[in-house]
């Protein structure tokens, strides 16, 4: 039996609907997936990472969509501080038409908040690397490490970076490529989705009581019938108390590290 079969047994238990005559499975799977995001947001136990491709005359940037909250921005391996619109308003009315050489901060938005802006937006004097190419014969035929060739001409070009490349001449041979710099994002993330009783849950099994807690009471409430209510609210009740008994331990210092810098990115309402 998967974990995740094995915490939809003792919800069904605490259900009494071990025939699925009124929740499905289906239901149930996606309030597992919603607990183990809530919870991993509560204590922030995930950390991504990624760089951003930057671009001339480009201010706003999509993130990735596990993305919960920012901990740390960087640009040329230094941290830079993040701001919101009305920080920078305050600082600047007309800041959103500066430009620059050099990213200085990040700029958040609570109501958008796949995306952020960088400032000043990067000009044609931004940093970037060159990488010279040598044409066989006339034609680009390949750059080590980095080309996919097909027929004697340059198809693709990847970077392990993800960069944004500008060839010399959209015509014509390639002589060189031109690699901007790249904004370094630490993230919280949020765990991967779950959909079916196979997959994988990301949180460790001490959290497995406190899953099922959450996903009986958030069943009731499925329910207007106004027993069900009050046992959904109990079954909550008990999900609030394991979470506090469970909180300093896997909250965000872990026992071992500092306290993140604090952020105000996203926040619990």
């Amino acid at each position: 039996m998967s974990r995740i079969s094995s915490i939809l047994t003792r919800v069904r238990d605490s259900l009494a609907d071990p025939g699925k005559e009124r929740w499905s499975d289906a239901r149930l799977i996606r309030l597992i997936d919603e607990a183990q995001k809530v919870i991993a947001r509560r204590f922030e136990l995930f950390r991504g990472e990624t760089a951003i491709a930057l671009d001339t005359s480009v201010s706003t940037y999509q993130l990735p969509d596990d993305v919960w909250r920012i901990t740390r921005a960087a640009f040329q391996n230094i941290c830079i501080p993040m701001y919101t619109y009305d920080e920078m308003d305050k600082k600047d009315s007309r800041w959103m038409t500066v430009t620059g050489p050099k990213i200085e901060s990040i700029i958040f938005n609570n109501r958008s908040m796949n995306e952020i802006r960088v400032y000043p937006m990067p000009n044609e004097e931004f940093p970037d690397e060159y990488y010279d190419i040598d044409p066989v014969f006339g034609v680009t035929d390949s750059i080590e490490g980095v080309v996919d060739k097909f027929f004697g001409v340059v198809s693709d070009i990847s970077f392990v970076s993800g960069s944004n490349t500008h060839l010399s001449s959209p015509f014509g041979v390639v002589t060189d490529v031109r690699v901007l710099q790249e904004l370094q994002l630490q993230y919280v993330r949020d765990p991967k989705t779950v959909v079916t009783d196979l997959d994988e849950l990301e949180l460790s099994t001490t959290f497995d009581t406190i899953i099922k807690h959450y996903v009986t009471g958030m069943a009731f409430l499925d329910d207007l019938d106004s027993q069900n209510q009050e046992r959904g609210q109990r079954a909550l009740a008990l999900y609030e108390r394991d979470v506090d008994l469970i909180g300093e331990k896997t909250g965000p210092t872990n026992s071992t590290r500092a306290n993140n810098v604090r952020s105000t990115y996203r926040s619990f309402v």
